[in-house]
């Protein structure tokens, strides 16, 4: 019990360091996305989490940038970065997909096989305002064989996003 407080306290602090890098910096290339899913979708019974993400676009380029997020359930959690690629197919719609490792923890529910675990993402998103988004987006978790045991899993999730400032 006091492992999964300590992991929760660690990855709620993650979450908020993230935030504080990601506004000051240029919020004008940030979004924040805020979800809740299900992983182990293999299984029955699964597992419901929520998430909070950041992006950030790097450079003078449009599409690519920098990502961090935590995703958190009462049995396993996830947190880590990395890259970040979004193509705009009209002016309301986009298709985003992003990768990268991160810290796995709890594995008493759900058994990945190792600490590090990378996640793959595809995002669809629709815009309003310019500011505000919604979307789905589905997950791949995997070792990358870093462990004889590597089952992998993946998870589905709704989504609302928020662009602080225009791109």
């Amino acid at each position: 019990m006091r492992l999964r407080t300590r992991s929760t306290v660690l990855l709620a602090s993650l979450c908020a360091l993230l935030l504080c890098a990601a506004l000051p910096v240029c919020a004008g290339d940030t979004d924040i996305l805020v979800g809740a899913g299900r992983m182990d979708l293999r299984s029955s019974s699964g597992l419901a989490y929520g998430s909070l993400e950041a992006t950030h676009l790097v450079g003078s380029s449009r599409y690519w940038g920098f990502w961090g997020a935590a995703d958190v359930s009462g049995t396993a959690n996830w947190a880590g970065g990395g890259l970040f690629a979004t193509w705009p197919f009209s002016p309301r719609w986009s298709l985003s997909l992003s990768s990268g490792p991160g810290w796995y923890s709890n594995p008493s529910r759900l058994d990945l096989g190792h600490a590090l675990e990378f996640r793959s993402t595809a995002y669809l998103i629709c815009r309003w305002k310019e500011r505000y988004g919604a979307g789905l987006s589905v997950s791949h978790y995997s070792n990358a064989g870093l462990s004889k045991h590597n089952p992998g899993t993946e998870s589905v999730r709704l989504f609302f996003t928020v662009r602080l400032g225009k791109r």
